[in-house]
């Protein structure tokens, strides 16, 4: 319908990147304030369904992802700024019992 009506539609897939457009949010991310409201679109729209879970889980899942991306911000070379990066660390990351 959309398209009929002339928009332009990009699709920014973040299960399968292989089906997405390409858009890079890092790119578009200028302040502490842009990393805040990409870490709260991509909480919100990663959510599923159901009860919300603990508060403190959230809480901790939403500092992760804005050090993360403050991080790849200040610190990665523009070409490393993107989510691939991000899904990197997240992968490399792992829990140790004492």
């Amino acid at each position: 319908m959309l398209l009929k009506k002339g928009y332009q539609l990009k699709i920014f897939n973040t299960i399968n990147f292989k089906k997405s457009m390409k858009y890079n949010p890092f790119a578009y991310t200028h302040s502490e304030k842009d990393i805040l409201k990409l870490v709260t679109t991509l909480m919100v729209n990663t959510k599923g369904e159901g009860n919300a879970g603990d508060p403190f889980w959230e809480k901790a899942e939403k500092l992760l992802y804005t050090a993360l991306i403050a991080y790849i911000h200040y610190e990665a070379p523009e070409e490393e700024q993107n989510f691939a990066t991000l899904l990197e660390f997240l992968n490399a990351m792992e829990v140790r019992d004492g």
